[in-house]
């Protein structure tokens, strides 16, 4: 909790201060909320296979968490957009999604990951059943989308979000090979 927490304590500090977000707040709020929300989405991807392992069998409880929080990073990321960077304009927004088609990814994103966070609780499983499972297989649209959002909004270095696609690949390739086996 207090580590997923961490990424918001430093962010409102920096804000507080002016320290390390550089001349456009706006934009260095927008990273870091979106970073944070697509790293606790690809730590939630990876939690099934170290917990694989006997020795770390309780890492999965943590992905109920991690992936409540990532929501908690996203929802955060989305309200920065619509009421600081776009201040409620329905025609900025509108012509964002028209002339940046990033803006497109990342809010199928955003409602890709969000039944996932509605249907998170005890209550939800019990009431949806299998159904349940097939609603949190959104996870991957969710992070493939995200992860489009990041590579279509670079402009000059793309490194850090191939990185994410090529963790992305090499999650997806070592859970179809836990199914095989």
């Amino acid at each position: 909790f207090i580590l997923s927490s961490l990424p918001l304590l430093i962010l409102i500090l920096g804000i507080i201060n002016f320290i390390n977000l550089g001349p456009n707040i706006v934009e260095a709020v927008l990273h870091r909320t979106g970073n944070t929300s697509l790293n606790l989405l690809m730590i939630v991807l990876l939690l099934p296979l170290i917990a694989n392992h006997s020795l770390f069998r309780n890492f999965i409880v943590l992905s109920r968490m991690l992936g409540l929080f990532s929501f908690f990073y996203a929802v955060l990321h989305l309200c920065v957009y619509l009421f600081i960077d776009r201040n409620m304009s329905i025609l900025s927004i509108q012509d964002d999604f028209i002339s940046r088609p990033y803006i497109l990814a990342g809010m199928i994103a955003f409602l890709s990951i969000t039944p996932l966070a509605m249907t998170s609780f005890k209550r939800a499983q019990i009431r949806l059943k299998g159904l349940w499972k097939k609603i949190h297989q959104l996870v991957y649209l969710g992070t493939a989308s995200g992860i489009i959002h990041y590579i279509w909004q670079m402009k000059i270095d793309l490194s850090l979000p191939m990185l994410y696609l090529v963790g992305f690949l090499i999650i997806l390739e070592l859970k179809k090979g836990f199914r095989a086996t």
